[in-house]
């Protein structure tokens, strides 16, 4: 039998659906297997299928969260902008998934995900400046920070 892609990214999509709204309500070692499963609607092994475990769902689901270097725009130094940082693409991209973000930087969402947010963004700076602007550590990290928790 030959999986169907739009079939399977629905599934996984489904599945995920399901974990995050247990885990808007609740730590995610209160979240099981059979709670997502029967909420989305599948069997066991179908999870299993594209998760090793529950932590596995938000891991995946962190990921793709994370900007990527095409989420910016290219940055010129013109010498008339005085600000070489596109904030409107974080913005935008705070919009478009703020459902999660909201979470990942609550009071109970992953204190690890923002320190995975701020390394991501430091490091898209850090390549995109390139050799255009000095920039030492301590002003990265600051500028990092300030793009990294909404």
């Amino acid at each position: 039998m030959k999986k169907q892609p739009e079939i399977t990214a629905r599934t996984r999509e489904n599945l995920m659906e399901a974990f995050w709204e247990f885990y808007r309500q609740k730590r995610i070692d209160r979240i099981t297997v059979k709670e997502i499963t029967t909420k989305a609607g599948y069997n066991r092994s179908t999870f299993y299928a594209y998760f090793t475990d529950v932590d596995d769902v938000l891991n995946q689901i962190e990921d793709s969260l994370l900007p990527a270097p095409e989420d910016l725009p290219p940055l010129t130094l013109d010498g008339i902008s005085t600000t070489p940082l596109p904030i409107d693409a974080f913005v935008r991209m705070y919009e478009k998934h703020e459902k999660y973000y909201r979470v990942l930087f609550g009071d109970y969402g992953d204190p690890s995900f923002q320190s995975r947010m701020k390394n991501a963004v430091k490091s898209m700076l850090k390549k995109r400046l390139g050799t255009q602007v000095e920039t030492d550590s301590i002003e990265l990290d600051i500028t990092s920070n300030s793009c990294s928790r909404p």
